[in-house]
């Protein structure tokens, strides 16, 4: 099974794109953070063959949103229960995958902004999907920086639900100015995660420099 993570920051100017990269990756499950979805956008505008969409759009402001495109052909279902009642944005499913046995997959998105009590949150939705005696693999924007050794809000989750966060190269390459000289600078960082309870099993992760957005896929 290929799973993919993206920070697309708005998907509707961009599904033809996401649509492609879907078929070169021969993704099973791509998660999407910050689609920027709302009422006004239905399913059949973000359609992509041979997939179905499961989306959390943002109630209020603009921006944010999460989603999931699975392919039809897999043994999935929607676990909303996982989310526990919680209003952080974050989506999860549950997959059944021959010789294997279920796997919880979900996303959160974790906006820059986002407050100690953001946190607490992602870690009492974190504490339902580790009830089940299941491998859990999370993914997304949590916008905590990997490249800064032992980031504790990312060794937390390591320690406390026995994960390894399994990406290791910059997920967002941004170019600034400096407002002395008005040089360009490159700002690196890893902030798009995928943490696994069975690191082991997974063969390879990979960061893809794609331009659907400033950040890479993985």
């Amino acid at each position: 099974m290929n799973v993919g993570l993206l920070n697309a920051r708005s998907i509707v100017n961009k599904i033809d794109q996401i649509s492609i990269m879907m078929q070169e990756e021969n993704f099973d499950v791509l998660f999407i953070n910050e689609t920027w979805l709302n009422n006004n956008v239905n399913d059949a505008e973000i359609n992509i063959p041979g997939y179905s969409i499961l989306r959390k759009d943002r109630d209020n402001g603009r921006g944010g949103g999460v989603a999931v495109y699975l392919k039809n052909t897999l043994n999935a279902m929607f676990r909303d229960d996982i989310t526990n009642g919680s209003d952080i944005e974050t989506i999860w499913v549950e997959i059944i995958i021959k010789n294997v046995g279920a796997v919880l997959l979900g996303t959160i998105y974790r906006p820059p902004s986002a407050d100690q009590k953001y946190y607490e949150q992602m870690l009492n939705v974190l504490d339902v999907a580790s009830l089940e005696n299941k491998e859990v693999v999370l993914t997304g924007d949590l916008n905590f920086d990997c490249l800064q050794d032992d980031h504790p809000s990312v060794k937390g989750i390591c320690n406390c639900y026995d994960m390894t966060q399994m990406i290791d190269k910059p997920t967002r390459v941004a170019f600034t100015k400096d407002s002395n000289n008005e040089e360009l600078n490159i700002s690196k960082t890893l902030i798009d995660l995928m943490f696994s309870t069975c690191p082991e099993i997974h063969r390879n992760t990979q960061v893809k420099q794609y331009t659907i957005s400033d950040h890479y896929v993985v």
